[in-house]
């Protein structure tokens, strides 16, 4: 006999299940001596090992006329050592079954590799190699110049990539933020392998050095090695890392990248924010999320839902050691560009005006405190968050107290931290589209500068 199927409510939204208890996963930090610490997460039964090795450098040490020195340095990293050519490096790593990948923010280079966990001893080896004796060839230098050259070349003629990059060049004007982290054709084509070399043993030579170590591994066993395999690391005392402070705008500008023939308008909106170690930085990444972090941001349900202008919108503080920017970022209609800046302005007073209600900011941390759990299921994604706590000097136990301080978070902080750090009086706002159809639109928030990428060569 069968059963009549259930009927379900579709009108009654699913009543939430009970929160499952998380704990950031335990690690320990070992100092190794000569300035060199291992950050190591054990997970038994995981069969793999995952491996951040983090140099200090980053494009922020780039010097000026330089930029995307430290990114193409980072790139020629493994492109041959004394003892292997870039083919017998890729070969080694392919025999272990894992990879090898070296990525450069504005603070750091990190090298990463993932193996199975019995060949994590070989491929650490590797990847201590591959860091402490780079010969950076001539053929790879001019090959991996040319390629950094095209993709250069390419993100000209790709709208959002000309958004960002305006934005940042002017809320950071001439300094190091100010310019691309991958460099401009200009700057990126006067590079030399002496560079190369001098960069890698000023900055990336230079201590400390940071190796975290997530996965299946005995403890005492990894110790041992790595400090035998860190002990051929030549290191020396580097530089620290410059501060730039950025020029405050006196008011709102705007910035038109002219594209006469685009179908639609990108949009970045906003400001110099804070650094990633401000004491506010959780609260204003609540602040941003309730704005403009998740599907149900008050941006995306004005600038989407309410008013049809945008498929999406997003806002976010970046993380840097320095003052990173606050971007708002969307693509719209180029005939509603106009008053989308308008909505984005009035969300932006709204929030410094009145804090949020009780029941919005709950589903807001609600939402940050259920997704958080997804950012740390891989060993990837333990590493990087131990690399966060690493590169910004945050305290050892930042996650542990993490969920905490999102729930701590309430109305009134929301409002102070709008008032704080939201400054709709000061916008920069950034339009890649047709001037002919922007111009009349922006015009009454400020005067536009255009930069025309057809006629015009990149800003320095």
């Amino acid at each position: 006999m069968s059963r009549a199927p259930a009927t379900v409510d579709r009108s009654v939204p699913p009543v939430p299940g009970s929160p499952r208890p998380f704990r950031f996963p335990r690690f320990e930090r070992v100092e190794l001596g000569g300035d060199a610490a291992l950050w190591a997460a054990r997970k038994p039964d995981a069969g793999l090992v995952h491996f951040d090795l983090v140099l200090p450098g980053g494009a922020a040490f780039d010097p000026r006329g330089k930029s995307g020195l430290s990114s193409l340095t980072a790139a020629l990293l493994d492109e041959g050592t004394s003892s292997r050519s870039s083919h017998e490096i890729a070969a080694a790593a392919e025999r272990l079954g894992g990879y090898l990948d070296i990525r450069t923010s504005w603070d750091s280079v990190t090298l990463a590799t993932g193996v199975a966990a019995g060949r994590a001893g070989t491929a650490l080896e590797l990847l201590l190699e591959v860091a402490g004796d780079p010969t950076f060839p001539q053929d790879e230098v001019v090959r991996l110049r040319q390629r950094t050259l095209a993709e250069i070349r390419r993100r000209r003629a790709v709208p959002a990539s000309l958004a960002a990059r305006q934005f940042s060049r002017a809320l950071y004007g001439r300094t190091v933020f100010g310019r691309p982290l991958t460099g401009t054709a200009e700057s990126v084509a006067a590079l030399e392998r002496d560079d190369l070399d001098a960069f890698y043993r000023e900055r990336l030579a230079a201590a400390p050095v940071t190796l975290i170590a997530a996965g299946d591994f005995d403890p005492a066993e990894l110790r041992t090695s790595v400090r035998r395999a860190l002990a051929g690391l030549t290191r020396r005392r580097g530089e620290p890392q410059p501060a730039p402070e950025p020029p405050v705008p006196g008011g709102v500008r705007v910035y038109l990248v002219d594209r006469p023939q685009a179908t639609q308008t990108e949009l970045r909106v906003g400001h110099v924010g804070l650094p990633r170690r401000h004491p506010d930085f959780v609260a204003a990444s609540v602040m941003s999320s309730l704005l403009g972090g998740k599907f149900t941001s008050r941006l995306n349900l004005n600038l989407r839902e309410r008013h049809g202008f945008t498929y999406s919108i997003y806002s976010r503080f970046g993380a840097r050691r320095g003052p990173g920017p606050f971007t708002i970022a969307s693509a719209v209609a180029t005939d509603s560009a106009g008053r989308a800046v308008e909505e984005i302005r009035g969300e932006l007073e709204r929030l410094r005006a009145e804090p949020p209600t009780a029941a919005e900011l709950d589903e807001t941390r609600s939402y940050m405190l259920g997704v958080f759990p997804y950012t740390v299921e891989s060993l990837e994604g333990v590493s990087r968050r131990l690399r966060e706590i690493a590169v910004h000097d945050l305290p050892l136990d930042y996650w542990d107290r993490y969920p905490a301080a999102l729930e701590a978070v309430t109305p009134t902080d929301i409002r102070r931290v709008a008032r704080d750090h939201l400054h709709p009086d000061r916008l920069t706002i950034v339009a890649v589209g047709p001037e002919q159809a922007l111009r009349p639109q922006l015009e009454p928030f400020a005067e536009p500068i255009v930069w025309r990428p057809a006629e015009q060569p990149e800003p320095a």
